[in-house]
């Protein structure tokens, strides 16, 4: 699931987000990405009304800049100055990719390159993890086709994929021993013969009740795709993948209108579910969510817009299954 955190400016996403993590790991999920806190100071002295620098926020606090978070290690770095701010310390570059996309923010290249460094390091220690299920199935949206048909393909895509997510002993076996040294359209060939002679829950786990991906409009009438992410989650537990929270705070108008900034976020995010990252959560303006969907919906097979609160907080939770979050200093 690809969750889009929105809400309007200084209205605490990353406070809620950075708790999100917090109780999370508390429970045994760990969030690995990039969180952005804000770094404020308390407004002095006496203001012209509407003379506010553009960025500084509202209220009696000021904001300066933004830092950096990346996760799970905890490195903090500057990551963002306000422009005006810039210019008075002499650190505003003209040339800065920030510059040319003629931000509110001044946003250093190097701390950049540091940032999308760790997201490729995430997806390097990632690159193995086989997407789930609704990357497997090109199918054309409004198809009627069997729910035996589909559930037959995503099998031997499964396994041909990828041999750590728990098939069958035998198709595990031979996937390991045959595999190894043939194409991925080889192997596949290879699994379909295999699998055929097996009733389908010898070749892979049967997907959880009540987890569907459904791959057209609902007005087609076409049976409701089998989603095995609970299945996967299990096997790759099994097999030393611990699922994780993907989290990057935040996409916004350089990379989503000019392609600069975190392009490693975007190429991350764009590969989809893995057994890695069942689910991930991105902070994004409202006004830009719509671009996001665009761009990643289909290789998440939807997205979820949430907004800071209980209830968002519960819908992370219960992707993991987690049971709701009890405060406790209240209970």
């Amino acid at each position: 699931m690809l969750f889009l955190l929105t809400g309007g400016v200084q209205t605490g996403k990353t406070r809620w987000l950075e708790q999100l993590i917090a109780e999370l790991a508390d429970d045994g999920v760990e969030s690995q990405g990039v969180v952005a806190p804000g770094v404020w100071c308390q407004r002095e002295g006496e203001e012209v009304p509407g003379e506010r620098p553009l960025g500084s926020g509202q209220g009696e606090y000021e904001k300066l800049g933004i830092d950096n978070v990346l996760l799970p290690g905890g490195e903090r770095l500057p990551f963002a100055r306000r422009r005006d701010l810039a210019r008075q310390e002499g650190t505003f570059d003209p040339a800065s990719q920030s510059a040319a996309a003629q931000l509110a923010w001044e946003i250093s290249d190097d701390a950049i390159a540091r940032v999308n460094a760790h997201l490729d390091a995430l997806g390097c220690s990632s690159e193995e993890d086989p997407p789930l299920e609704h990357n497997f199935l090109a199918v054309e949206k409004g198809t009627n086709v069997s729910r035996e048909t589909l559930w037959q393909d995503q099998v031997v895509a499964s396994a041909a994929m990828e041999s750590a997510m728990d098939f069958s002993a035998d198709c595990a076996t031979k996937l390991a021993s045959e595999c190894a040294t043939k194409p991925a359209a080889d192997c596949a060939t290879m699994l379909a013969a295999e699998c055929a002679t097996k009733p389908a829950a010898d070749c892979a786990t049967k997907p959880t009740a009540g987890s569907i991906v459904d791959f057209s409009p609902a007005s087609s009438g076409s049976p409701e795709v089998p989603n095995a992410l609970g299945a996967r989650e299990e096997g790759a537990a099994e097999n030393g993948v611990r699922p994780a929270l993907l989290v990057v705070d935040e996409l916004g108008r350089l990379e989503l209108e000019h392609g600069r900034g975190l392009t490693s976020a975007l190429d991350l995010i764009g590969r989809g579910a893995t057994a890695r990252f069942p689910h991930a959560l991105v902070v994004v303006r409202a006004w830009l969510r719509d671009g996001v969907e665009a761009r990643f919906a289909d290789a998440w097979g939807g997205t979820f817009a949430i907004e800071p609160g209980d209830a968002a907080r519960d819908a992370v939770r219960a992707a993991f299954s987690l049971a709701p979050f009890i405060d406790k200093k209240y209970h």
